[in-house]
């Protein structure tokens, strides 16, 4: 018998985790200020709202791609930088750049593709366009060494996480919920420290 908190409890508690662990990071601070109530949703939803412009960040830096600018959205265009193949030890050119624009050309068809219900997400899932970019980002995670990199990254694996436990919640999947666990017993709980 596994006794646990209801869903929303664990939501709770885990986005508590999520604010201890990032305290002192001007997180919190951006968190109240944009949502200045204590809703779970709107936490939720600022939370996947760093996610989305952190992982921009890293998808920028792992791609060597410009981080789009609010002007370059408006204006739909955005500026290329100049191709910087690598070279080899014998002096042949890596061609690097085809493969890069190949993975994000396919990753945008498959979107498009999934969100015409052309293509199950299932399908989408295995494509191995999306593997090599995921490979290819978590090879960027992993070159962060310095103490505020690791902090970052530790908290989108924690946002990950949350939304993981969001679909065990819709399909109620026991072990998807089991993620959490780990940080749960991290954390100082009330009045036991």
């Amino acid at each position: 018998m596994v006794l646990r908190l209801g869903g929303f409890h664990m939501e709770m508690s885990f986005l508590g985790s999520i604010g201890h662990l990032m305290a002192g990071s001007g997180l919190p601070e951006l968190l109240e200020v944009v949502y200045a109530s204590k809703a779970v949703s709107r936490a939720v939803r600022g939370h996947s709202l760093v996610d989305v412009a952190l992982n921009t960040i890293i998808v920028a830096n792992a791609y060597n791609m410009p981080v789009p600018s609010k002007e370059a959205t408006e204006d739909h265009e955005v500026e290329k930088e100049s191709a910087n193949p690598e070279i080899d030890a014998e002096g042949i050119q890596i061609v690097q750049q085809d493969t890069v624009m190949t993975d994000l050309t396919a990753a945008t068809e498959l979107y498009d593709r999934a969100v015409s219900s052309i293509l199950s997400v299932e399908e989408v899932c295995s494509a191995e366009a999306l593997e090599r970019i995921q490979g290819k980002l978590n090879e960027e995670k992993e070159m962060m060494t310095m103490p505020t990199a690791k902090l970052w990254v530790q908290y989108l694996n924690m946002v990950d996480i949350l939304r993981m436990f969001q679909k065990a919640e819709w399909i109620c999947n026991w072990r998807l919920h089991r993620e959490m666990i780990p940080y749960f017993a991290r954390i100082p709980c009330g009045s036991v420290q």
